[in-house]
């Protein structure tokens, strides 16, 4: 595990490994919820949850960002490639209707 997140409500965690895959964990249980989750080919890097916890978005090493459905696992968008280079952080606006990146060229750019 290189990166975790913690649901708005607190009950979920995701976390992102360095095969790729992000796993989705019940915090009250102590276990994974589903099959993890596959897009990116490298390690993932950062994540974070959208302030009403509909999305999650993930940056990897791999170059791309991704966003992801926590009720299905599934991707709802085509990959984003910022041309950072690596992905190290991304951030949702406190609205959640806009995020941040930042990666290994030094810019910070919002979607």
């Amino acid at each position: 595990v290189g990166s975790i997140a913690v649901c708005p409500d607190k009950t979920m965690v995701v976390s992102g490994s360095g095969d790729g895959r992000l796993r989705l964990w019940n915090v009250e249980e102590g276990g994974v919820i589903g099959d993890p989750w596959e897009g990116h080919i490298d390690a993932v890097m950062c994540l974070n949850w959208s302030p009403d916890a509909r999305e999650i978005v993930s940056g990897s090493q791999d170059g791309t960002i991704r966003r992801w459905n926590p009720n299905t696992g599934r991707q709802i968008a085509p990959p984003i490639e910022p041309g950072h280079g690596r992905v190290f952080a991304v951030k949702y606006s406190p609205r959640g209707d806009k995020f941040a990146s930042g990666g290994s060229d030094h810019v910070i750019r919002v979607w």
